[in-house]
């Protein structure tokens, strides 16, 4: 008995030892590994507790298990249990944080594969939605510096959402729309200063409210509030309360409180810094980022500062995509906050989008397709700045087209700047986009509007006749519903309504009495 007993404890005091040996090889493994930068996986950062309990724990079998969960997942969408994907793709983010392979193709299947089995638009908004947050929320936490995870989030707002390849296109953009203005409202370049100016922090805040701390305090006391439970409210609401607005501008404090809560809302749930988003408008032009391709801008243009060789072409190039897009429908010309809006031409960001396009070719060379990219993008650029009414700048650009010895097919622009627009509309028309049709048909209908007030009826009438005209040829092509849900117009008239509506609002009031009086006689 006694000498089991010595066994026993022998036993274990060399086990301790050999433990103790082990723990240190094992230490001085693990400094040879950094030393070479030869770890697979470097220590999480920012985790949460369970995370990174769960990751030292488990150390190199994280792997297996992730393997064996992504068998699983494949397994829940065969059968359709979508809801337990979310669970097992976050799972697996945290199991494997540092694959961003992992995250972009997970967030990819939910997106488009998961998200196209739902016949309900707000269903497979929710599903895209997933998508979007598995990597902004998630997988850049613990890969800040990864340029790959920028760009797959910018391509699901560029693709997904700024496409018509999905039928419930509309819905995407209306949903991103209500979602973003109840965070910004009309997010005026004025606003995103203000928003860039806020405090970063709840400390901050109360600091920066200085001599006015114990009103706000005595405020929410009032109210019988925490900090945190005004935040939630606010988010919950898209504002304060009525009474607690009506004691903020009292104390004089609603301007400051009503920046930081939107700031901080921005930063802490979407991940968009307001200081960058307005260090961008300042440098490309206005950007409504209650539109896709702000968003998708404003994510190549993150990852642009972690990306070399080929994956800093791909943010460039999602960089001057995203810009041309604004340019021919980046200005919501009617947004109702429900289901409804319309775009136009945002016709400032011209030069930004042309200076974008040749800054690429200057530093990477005139590749083929970047080249037709820049081509297609100079003569929308003159068709919508001739339709605006800028026909210098419109021949400017066909003129400076015409000097790029990298155009080849210089007889196509060698034409005087009328017969240019009319010949390109008249070749074009059966295979316009959504937004140049749409832009075509807006400047026509806003020339028609220009001319009444300068007592031009007729000539009126014939911008209104192009109009439709082109309206016409642009529907006829919409041969199913499904082609007029992601690619159809508004009724004629409804353009018309609306453009109407936008012209009034930059025009005095005595032009307005001529528009008034002059319109009766337009179109009769």
């Amino acid at each position: 008995m006694k000498i089991s007993k010595l066994r026993n404890s022998l036993l274990c005091v060399c086990m301790m030892i050999l433990l103790g040996l082990i723990s240190i090889v094992h230490t001085k493994m693990n400094m040879i590994r950094d030393l070479n930068d030869l770890t697979a996986v470097k220590p999480l950062e920012n985790a949460p507790p369970m995370v990174a309990v769960t990751t030292v724990v488990l150390g190199g079998f994280r792997g297996l298990l992730a393997d064996i969960l992504f068998l699983r997942l494949q397994n829940k969408k065969n059968n359709e249990n979508f809801f337990e994907m979310v669970q097992l793709s976050d799972w697996i983010v945290n199991l494997q944080p540092h694959f961003t392979g992992a995250a972009s193709f997970l967030a990819w299947n939910m997106a488009y594969n998961v998200s196209v089995v739902f016949n309900a638009p707000e269903d497979r908004w929710r599903w895209v939605n997933h998508g979007i947050k598995l990597i902004r929320d998630n997988a850049l936490n613990y890969n800040a510096a990864d340029p790959l995870l920028y760009w797959e989030l910018g391509w699901l707002y560029q693709n997904k959402i700024g496409q018509v390849l999905d039928d419930a296109n509309r819905y995407y953009k209306v949903a991103l729309a209500k979602e973003m203005h109840r965070v910004i409202g009309e997010g005026d370049k004025k606003n995103w200063e203000k928003f860039s100016l806020s405090p970063r922090s709840q400390d901050q805040f109360l600091l920066a409210l200085s001599d006015d701390r114990q009103a706000f305090q005595a405020l929410l006391s009032d109210e019988n509030l925490t900090f945190d439970q005004l935040k939630f409210h606010f988010r919950r609401n898209g504002t304060f309360t009525d009474s607690i607005i009506f004691k903020l501008k009292e104390l004089n404090l609603f301007e400051i409180s009503d920046s930081y809560f939107r700031a901080s809302w921005l930063r802490e749930e979407y991940r968009l810094d307001p200081k960058l988003v307005s260090a961008i408008i300042n440098k490309y032009g206005y950007l409504d980022f209650r539109l896709p391709e702000s968003h998708s801008l404003y994510w190549a243009y993150q990852g642009l500062k972690h990306a070399d060789n080929q994956m800093h072409i791909k943010c460039e190039r999602m960089i001057f995509q995203s810009l041309k897009t604004a340019f021919t429908s980046g200005k919501l010309l009617y947004f109702n906050g429900k289901n409804t809006f319309n775009t136009m031409p945002n016709i400032a960001l011209c030069d930004s989008v042309r200076a974008a396009y040749l800054d690429v070719m200057n530093q990477h060379g005139t590749s083929n397709h970047i080249i037709a990219g820049y081509e297609n993008f100079i003569v929308d650029a003159v068709i919508i700045l001739y339709t605006f009414g800028l026909r210098d700048k419109a021949d400017q650009y066909l003129t400076n087209l015409c000097e790029m010895p990298e155009i080849t097919n210089k007889k196509r622009y060698r034409k005087e700047l009328s017969a240019f627009v009319i010949d390109e509309l008249s070749a074009d028309i059966n295979d316009m986009s959504l937004e140049n049709a749409q832009s075509t048909i807006q400047a026509l209908i806003l020339k028609a509007y220009q001319s009444i007030c300068i007592h031009e009826i007729e000539r009126a009438n014939g911008f209104d006749s192009l109009a439709r005209t082109i309206y016409k040829k642009y529907m006829k092509k919409m041969a199913n519903e499904v082609d007029k849900n992601r690619r159809g117009l508004p009724e004629f008239k409804i353009l018309k309504n609306r453009m109407l509506r936008y012209f009034r609002s930059t025009i005095s009031e005595d032009i307005q009495l001529i528009l008034d009086n002059e319109i009766k006689k337009f179109d009769r």
